[in-house]
């Protein structure tokens, strides 16, 4: 994979936005309960404000209650963390001097969820549905940073951010970011055709190999 974040090496391929995030959920939960790691993790972390798809899974880890109230008996629970909103910010800061303090909100979670949460998902640096709520810079960043420190996968939707949107191929590549899991759309066909993709890891992917037996 020459254009995407580096790691980033295998894909599986289904047909619209909505279908990449569903897969990226289903292979961060099946990858905690298939591979070798102790915790077997069913949970995710997500930021409000988030926008993921409208299928019952990317619905769940979502966070507009417009869009995502009247489903709210069908869907999974989530942690749901305050998104990095400067301009209404929740903690009543102001950037940069607070230092980017919604990262300790973000950090409480993860270490209070460490032993269950699969992967947190979000819209690099910006989130498109939710308002054009562009991220502090840092924050990207610093949240890879988290998920690997409390060893919680991290699924980055691209399918509104990817192939050039936001001035980079991906949306990661302005902090240097690779995520465990990258769902895309879109941008992939211009629309032309229903095509979409999930790529991971080979970490990930190794965790899907069954042993090969003689016949």
């Amino acid at each position: 994979m020459k254009i995407t974040p580096q790691g980033l090496t295998k894909v599986f391929y289904s047909d619209n936005g909505s279908t990449a995030v569903e897969v990226a959920l289903k292979i961060a939960f099946q990858f905690w309960l298939q591979s070798s790691r102790r915790n077997r993790k069913t949970k995710f972390v997500s930021l409000k404000n988030g926008y993921h798809g409208d299928t019952l899974g990317s619905v769940s880890v979502g966070g507009i209650g417009l869009f995502h109230g009247t489903y709210k008996p069908l869907l999974f629970s989530t942690f749901k963390v305050e998104s990095p909103y400067c301009y209404r910010c929740p903690l009543n800061r102001t950037h940069p001097q607070c230092g980017i303090e919604c990262l300790n909100l973000l950090e409480e979670e993860m270490r209070k969820h460490r032993s269950e949460a699969a992967a947190f998902i979000l819209e690099p640096i910006v989130q498109g549905a939710g308002g054009m709520i562009v991220f502090s810079k840092g924050y990207l960043k610093e949240a890879r940073f988290l998920c690997t420190k409390y060893h919680i996968l991290m699924i980055a939707d691209e399918v509104a951010t990817g192939f050039g949107r936001t001035g980079k191929m991906f949306a990661c590549e302005h902090e240097k970011v690779s995520p465990d899991l990258m769902a895309l759309s879109k941008g992939i066909t211009g629309g032309y055709l229903p095509l979409a993709a999930t790529l991971t890891t080979d970490e990930i992917y190794q965790a899907f190999l069954g042993e090969i037996k003689d016949l």
